[in-house]
C-alpha cells in the first residue's frame, strides 16, 4: 500500500537543503598523524639588516691641559726617590741572600766580567732622557756600595796620579780605599802578597821598571796575577783624554759575553809590529792589536790584544818562526765603544 505525503509535508521537504536531501556518505577513519611525514617547517625569512647608524656629531679636541702646578712635580719626584730608595735597598739585601747561598763557593769580592754584562745590557736598554754614560756611573756606585756591604775593598794604583787614580775611581766608585803603590812593580807585589785586593796600573808608567807586563809571564812572589780589566771600560767624555790602564788581580775574570785576551809575546830580535801581527794571524789568532812592545834579554816582546777564541791555537814553533812563545796574562771584557 502506498504512503502519499501531504501536501504541507511535500512542501516541507522541499524548503530542506540540498545537503539534508542527499545526506553525504559516510566518511573513512582518519590516518593518525605519525603515520604521515610532516612536512618540513618553512625556513624563516633572513632578517634584514639595519641601516647603519648615523654618525654622532663631531666632538672637539679638548683643550690642553695647563702645565702642572710645580708643587705637584715636585711632590711626584719625592714619590719616586722614595721608590727608588726602597729597590736599592731591596737590591742591598738580594746581595746579602746571595753571599749566603755562596759561602761554599770561594770567589772575588767583584766580579768585573758580571759588571761589564751588565752595563752593557743598560746601555742597551737605556730610553732616554738619561745617557747611558750617566746610568753606567750611577750604577757603577750601586756595585761599589754592594760590594762593600760583603768586605772591604783595597785598590791599589800605580802610574801618574791625576791619570791611575782617576781610571781606578771611575771603575770601582768612590768608596773603595784607595792606596798608592810607588812604581808598578811594587803594585804587583802589594796584590801577591794581598796587602791590596786589586791593583790599577796604567800601561805606560812612565817609570824606571820598563814594562811592568812582562812580569805577568811568571809568578810574582809565587803567586800567579792576572789582568782582569781593561780601563776605561767607558767612553771618554768629550775632551778628555783616553789614557789605557789595566786592573790587576789575584783570580781570572769570569766572562762577560764579549771578551778581549791579553798576550804577551816574545819573539826574535828585530822583529817588528807588524811582523808580529801577521804571525799571530797564522797562528789562528784573530783581531790582533799591539799596544806595547820593548826590547828583552833574548829578543823583542809584544803586548798584543785579540779576540776570545772557542779554542786557543796552536803555541809557535820558534825553529819555523819569528815568534818564540805565546803566553796569556789576561781577560777581560770589551770596552763599550762611543755610542754604544
Amino acid at each position: 500500500m502506498r504512503h502519499r505525503l501531504s501536501t504541507a509535508a511535500l512542501l516541507a521537504v522541499l524548503a530542506l537543503p540540498a545537503q539534508a536531501q542527499h545526506p553525504a556518505p559516510p566518511s573513512h577513519p582518519t590516518p593518525h598523524p605519525a603515520a604521515e611525514a610532516s612536512p618540513p617547517p618553512a625556513a624563516e625569512p633572513e632578517p634584514t639588516p639595519a641601516p647603519p647608524a648615523a654618525a654622532p656629531p663631531a666632538t672637539p679636541p679638548a683643550e690642553p691641559a695647563g702645565p702642572r702646578p710645580l708643587a705637584d712635580i715636585l711632590g711626584a719626584i719625592d714619590t719616586v726617590d722614595s721608590q727608588l730608595l726602597g729597590l736599592l735597598n731591596q737590591r742591598a739585601a738580594l746581595v746579602t741572600e746571595a753571599q749566603g747561598a755562596e759561602t761554599e763557593t770561594i770567589r772575588p769580592a767583584f766580579r768585573p766580567g758580571r759588571r761589564a754584562a751588565l752595563l752593557r745590557r743598560l746601555a742597551v736598554d737605556n730610553r732616554g732622557p738619561l745617557p747611558s754614560s750617566a746610568l753606567a756611573r750611577i750604577w757603577t756606585e750601586i756595585i761599589g756600595a754592594s760590594i762593600r756591604t760583603e768586605r772591604p775593598l783595597t785598590v791599589a794604583f800605580a802610574g801618574h796620579e791625576t791619570i791611575a787614580a782617576p781610571l781606578a775611581v771611575e771603575y770601582f766608585g768612590s768608596g773603595m780605599t784607595m792606596v798608592r803603590a810607588r812604581t808598578p812593580d811594587a803594585l804587583l807585589e802589594m796584590v801577591a802578597t794581598e796587602q791590596a785586593d786589586v791593583g790599577v796600573v796604567e800601561l805606560e808608567a812612565g817609570d824606571e821598571s820598563g814594562r811592568w807586563w812582562r812580569r805577568l809571564l811568571e809568578p810574582v812572589n809565587g803567586t800567579s796575577l792576572r789582568v782582569v780589566a781593561r780601563l776605561p771600560f767607558l767612553p771618554p767624555a768629550p775632551g778628555h783624554v783616553r789614557a789605557t790602564g789595566y786592573v790587576v788581580a789575584r783570580f781570572e775574570a769570569d766572562p762577560s759575553g764579549r771578551d778581549k785576551l791579553l798576550l804577551a809575546v816574545d819573539a826574535d830580535a828585530g822583529t817588528t809590529a807588524k811582523a808580529a801581527g801577521t804571525a799571530l794571524g797564522v797562528l789562528g789568532w784573530r783581531g790582533v792589536s799591539v799596544l806595547d812592545q820593548g826590547d828583552t834579554d833574548s829578543g823583542r816582546g809584544f803586548l798584543v790584544e785579540a779576540e776570545q777564541p772557542e779554542t786557543l791555537p796552536p803555541a809557535p814553533d820558534p825553529a819555523s818562526g819569528a815568534l818564540d812563545r805565546v803566553v796569556v796574562v789576561g781577560r777581560y771584557a770589551a770596552p763599550l765603544a762611543a755610542g754604544e
